[in-house]
């Protein structure tokens, strides 16, 4: 009756960490996503900030 119990109990607790896991390993998910994304948009910030320069760096060496 004791082993039985002793079982399912750490039974409980291996579904509860494993849930407290998943629920971790979401917010990580999250959290990577949203920081890949301002990367992302960061990254097309400074490319069009580079674009833009190269172009007027362009159009001045067209002028002269």
């Amino acid at each position: 009756m004791e082993n039985q119990f002793s079982k399912t109990n750490s039974g409980r607790l291996k579904i509860i960490g494993i849930q407290a896991f998943k629920g971790k390993a979401h917010q990580l998910v999250q959290l990577t996503s949203i920081f890949s994304l301002t990367i992302l948009m960061n990254s097309a910030y400074f490319a069009t900030i580079i674009n833009f320069l190269g172009f007027n760096l362009d159009f001045r060496d067209e002028n002269a």
